[in-house]
């Protein structure tokens, strides 16, 4: 049972007519594999824009087998090379009532809403960054020399995504969002699709219980302040915005938080702490 077992290759493949699509488009529109909207589209929780994913074991190790794919001029020297970021989600119980898809969120409550043109209700399907090239031992999680989470002792500290733009829909115009219910995407369009969270292998656990503490990296005043954004606004809004009501400018959403998951891989695939 320690042997490693992979399953059969799945090959991810873009849209149709993705060069179509994309011609003419900013350089940091990514194209996305697999291309297309999710298949939970006909679900009135379900973002008609959410970006397809590939379901994967939780917890199981991924290989991924990326081709070369860069031009040579003349002298023949290296000319263009691709980057690829690996982007990380969880499903919900009510995507296993719809689809029969594996999932880990054991809940479909609403998170907060998209009040666009059509306003809706969205179930929260949160969505994560990390490298594709990450180092065993996470010590540092980086991406193209931005930090997305540090480790020093026993404090992390997570990072922002970085997506700019999303992939381009079926449609070649609309831009899928890679996660749905943590923001508005009318009040802040800016970070609505972006991954929000940063996975994070802490290893063996030492006890049966967790207690997680959050604190404030710059300490500024010393005094908590989740004040909304504006003229004289609180260093720690943000905080308020993600964990609690936006300063009173929305519902706490039930589901919107730290996740936590325990499980033992095989013998084989089992983090080595540093």
């Amino acid at each position: 049972m320690g042997d490693s077992q992979f399953t059969i290759i799945t090959t991810l493949q873009p849209i149709d007519a993705f060069e179509a699509a994309y011609q003419g488009q900013p350089a940091g529109v990514p194209i996305a594999f697999p291309g297309g909207q999710d298949e939970g589209v006909a679900d009135d929780l379900i973002a008609p824009n959410l970006q397809k994913g590939t379901p994967v074991p939780f917890g199981a190790e991924i290989v991924l087998w990326i081709p070369f794919c860069a031009g040579f001029d003349a002298d023949e020297t290296l000319t263009e090379q691709y980057e690829y970021q690996v982007i990380w989600r969880m499903r919900n119980v009510r995507d296993f009532r719809q689809t029969r898809r594996p999932y880990h969120m054991p809940r479909q409550t609403a998170g907060v809403p998209d009040t666009g043109a059509v306003p809706s209700a969205r179930s929260v399907i949160p969505a994560a960054d990390w490298a594709a090239g990450r180092q065993a031992a996470p010590v540092y999680v980086t991406d193209t020399g931005t930090t997305l989470a540090e480790y020093s002792s026993n404090r992390i500290v997570p990072r922002a995504g970085n997506i700019t733009a999303g992939p381009i829909g079926t449609d070649g115009v609309t831009q899928n969002t890679l996660t749905q219910g943590i923001f508005d995407p009318v009040a802040q369009p800016g970070i609505a699709g972006d991954p929000l969270f940063n996975p994070v292998f802490l290893g063996r656990a030492p006890g049966d219980e967790m207690i997680i503490l959050a604190r404030r990296v710059n300490q500024g005043g010393g005094n908590w302040d989740f004040t909304a954004a504006g003229a004289g606004s609180g260093i720690d809004f943000p905080f308020s915005n993600v964990y609690g009501t936006r300063d009173g400018q929305k519902t706490r959403a039930r589901d919107v938080g730290i996740y936590v998951a325990a499980g033992t891989p095989g013998q084989s695939t089992i983090p080595i702490p540093a």
